[in-house]
């Protein structure tokens, strides 16, 4: 049931990458569908895109703007229950989640290229299964006043979550490297310890 699992979030996210280029359907064709030999592909295509490319940047976005989110619960005042949407904004109506703290941490140039290197390393990723982790934190995109992008951020979890995908991120799952950056990325826009 496992191998099944990963093999269709595998595909899921390969699908979703690559949909605009159609190398999904070269590497599954090439690999006759052995899933064995598909997943060792796809790893080594996401490898090629280590840092040859840029995450974020086709978002054209005139700000990055950080939220705390369910600091309810990571206070012991609220139940895991009421942690929802587990997302910094809801995935339908591009809004931001009812959930999110009322001030807004504007990122600097320097916390923005920050990230984009955190982000554009997949060695900041490990290929690990990722759970439903409940998110303290979310960076969203703007374009304007619009919601161009977001990433959820569980540092406790180890987990990220990054639409639109980011290929070097693989699925969300940090490193000791890459959260060891991020905790420090974090610290310094909230000016919080965990």
């Amino acid at each position: 049931m496992k191998k099944i699992t990963l093999t269709f979030i595998a595909i899921c996210f390969a699908a979703f990458s690559f949909s605009q280029t159609g190398t999904i359907q070269k590497l599954y064709s090439d690999t006759a569908g052995n899933d064995k030999e598909f997943n060792k592909a796809l790893v080594q295509y996401i490898s090629h895109y280590k840092k040859d490319t840029l995450p974020f940047s086709s978002l054209n976005f005139t700000k990055v703007v950080a939220y705390k989110i369910n600091e309810l619960y990571f206070t012991g005042k609220e139940s895991y229950e009421l942690c929802e949407p587990y997302s910094i904004v809801n995935k339908k109506t591009k809004k931001l989640s009812p959930k999110v703290g009322k001030k807004e941490f504007l990122l600097t140039d320097d916390q923005i290229k920050k990230l984009t290197n955190i982000f554009s390393d997949s060695d900041n990723f490990i290929w690990a299964e990722c759970g439903t982790p409940i998110p303290q934190a979310g960076l969203v995109f703007y374009k304007k006043d619009k919601i161009v992008g977001f990433i959820n951020i569980a540092c406790y979890y180890g987990q990220v979550e990054c639409v639109p995908a980011v290929l070097q991120a693989k699925y969300g799952a940090l490193s000791e490297s890459g959260a060891k950056q991020l905790v420090e990325l974090y610290k310094e826009i909230f000016g919080a310890n965990f």
